[in-house]
Order: structure tokens, then sequence, then C-alpha cells
């Protein structure tokens, strides 16, 4: 098993997690495995997902559909 770590942002939704996901991975080249949302919804960090989120090419709904953890 992989060592764990875990912050909780405060209210602001995905924008907020994948911004702090978007920093860690830029600076130190690590992903996160997924993204749970406050309302339980688990997502995956989808790298051409979040260009596209941050540019307007695709909305959160979209972004939250398309990268969903089943």
């Amino acid at each position: 098993m992989n060592d764990l770590l875990i912050y909780s942002l405060p209210a602001g939704g995905l924008s907020n997690a994948i911004a702090v996901a978007k920093e860690i991975h830029t600076e130190m080249g690590m992903q996160p495995e997924e993204i749970r949302l406050a309302n339980g919804v688990r997502v995956s960090y989808n790298w051409k997902d979040v260009k596209a989120l941050e540019t307007g090419d695709l909305n959160e709904d979209n972004y939250i559909s398309r990268n969903k953890i089943l």
C-alpha cells in the first residue's frame, strides 16, 4: 500500500481541488489517484480535461461525467 496524504479543502468545488492538484503536479510531478468532492462523487485527475476545463472548452459537469470513478 502506498502512503496516503489527505487534504480537506474549503468549499469551492472541483475548480479549487483541481487548482491544488495541478500545482502539486507541476511542482512535484505527482498526480492524485482521485479527487473526492463534498457530495461524495469521486473523479480521476485527467490532465487533458484539466486543460480543457481551464480554457472553457469543458465545464465542471462535463469534467465530472467524463472522469467519474464508479
